[in-house]
Formats: structure tokens, sequence, C-alpha cells
């Protein structure tokens, strides 16, 4: 499952940010090549190996950890300009790792019920033939509505845990960059 989640937000994160792979005033020697080649060989590795982890085992759960803490480790290059894909995997790896833990008997809660049309809608966000501002418009509603859900099932603390992944989800996928640019458009055309 966290593979087919991580593969179909991949392209949605790389397609923001493929036109700006290395900042123009980017120093970007042989050395720090290298080391791009390596953080996406360690980010294919990853996704190629999340599902041989039980998050529900301490041990498999440190070890994702530890893979994700090497791969995020990697963008810290200035010649992969990768801000928003990194904010996408902190937040997919924390993610995983709390809906296993923090979020396990809430989890049990929400799948023992009928699955509400807010959680159907927010499901198709994992489909890949949406565009990004189709994904944004979608994770943007479902914000406060799986947070009204997860509040009635579970209650404030769980709900106020996952948004604030979610959020750093939506963050990641630039969808807040995507609403300001609207924003400046309108502005502009009103103008």
């Amino acid at each position: 499952m966290f593979v087919i989640l991580l593969f179909l937000f991949a392209p949605v994160v790389f397609s923001n940010n493929l036109e700006k792979v290395a900042p123009k005033n980017a120093i970007c020697d042989a050395k720090e090549f290298f080391k791009v080649f390596g953080c996406i060989q360690g980010l294919s590795e990853l996704i190629s190996s999340v599902d041989n982890y039980n998050l529900k085992l301490v041990e498999d759960r440190e070890n994702f950890t530890s893979s994700c803490n090497v791969v995020l480790e990697c963008f810290s290059t200035d010649c992969l300009n990768a801000h928003n894909l990194k904010l996408f995997l902190e937040a997919f790896c924390g993610y995983s790792t709390f809906l296993e833990t923090g979020f396990q008997k809430c989890k049990e809660k929400m799948d023992a019920r009928s699955e509400t049309q807010c959680e159907k809608s927010f499901k198709a966000f994992f489909e890949n033939n949406m565009t990004t501002e189709m994904k944004c418009d979608l994770m943007n509603n479902s914000l406060e509505c799986i947070k009204s859900e997860v509040t009635k099932v579970c209650g404030k603390d769980d709900a106020t845990n996952i948004s604030q992944y979610l959020a750093k989800m939506n963050q990641g996928l630039s969808c807040d960059n995507d609403k300001m640019k609207k924003s400046d458009n309108i502005t502009k055309t009103i103008s």
C-alpha cells in the first residue's frame, strides 16, 4: 500500500520541481552531482522497500525511520532544488509511522465503520489520473473534512495529530504555492 501511495504522489511532487532542479546560483561540482545521484538511488530504494516494513514492529519502524532519514539527509545539497519533495517525504515518513503507532486505535475505529463520502473523496486523491490542480483542490477540501470525521470518531487530539501530517503533505505538494499563484493571477486580472 505504501509503495502505491508514494508512486502516486511522486509524479505530482516531481512535476512541481522538474523545471528548477538546480538553482541558477548553485555550484554543482562532481561531488555534488554524485550526492544528487545517490539521493535519487536512495529514494528509489526507499520506494521499492516500503512494503517490506511492518510498522507495527518496533525494529521495522526504527529501520523505516532510519531509511527515511538517510534519504531526507540527501536533500541538503544546493544542486537539487527539492524543498517540496523533502517536505512531502518528511510528512510521508512521519505519517506512515504515525498511522501504525499513535493513530492505531483511532484507525481501527475508523476502519470498523462504514466509509463516509468524505473518506471516499479523500481516497480519490491517490488516483493518478488527476492534474496537480485537481489533487490540490481535493487535498484542500479534504483537510477539514477528514479532521471533522476523525474528531467525531476518535476525538480532537487524534484529529489535530492527523491534520498536521496532511497539512505537511499539502505543503509538500506545493498546493499552497498553487493557491498563491491563482490568487496573484486573479489580482492581476482585476487590476
